[in-house]
């Protein structure tokens, strides 16, 4: 599994997870996060995002993509699987042009995956 640094510029939140892609293309993900208001309710999303330096064409041919993974409980341990994931979105993550995000209300922590393979 590949460790993703979970991190903003606005908050002290922060969070740490691990994604790891198998043989089938199922992706696995857990996220732990401190600094969120345990009470309510985070929301955890896989990004990708278009390659860099091909700004004017990307908005229309190959936007960026985002799915929501699960809810889960501000600094509680989240994990689970997906089968069935973009192809485009698997290419970024090979790449490392895709992120796991933790949102909940305006605070939001994102890191940057890498070395997925």
């Amino acid at each position: 599994m590949s460790p993703v640094l979970l991190s903003s510029n606005r908050s002290s939140a922060a969070g740490v997870g691990w994604v790891d892609v198998d043989s089938t293309c199922v992706l696995s993900y857990q996220v732990r996060a401190k600094g969120l208001d345990p009470a309510r309710e985070a929301l955890l999303t896989l990004k990708d995002y278009p390659m860099e330096g091909l700004h004017h064409h990307s908005g229309s041919m190959m936007p960026g993509r985002e799915r929501e993974l699960l809810p889960f409980r501000g600094t509680a341990p989240a994990g689970g699987r997906v089968s069935q994931v973009h192809k485009l979105t698997m290419a970024r993550l090979d790449a490392g042009d895709a992120a796991l995000e933790v949102r909940q209300g305006a605070e939001r922590i994102e890191g940057r995956i890498q070395n997925v393979r």
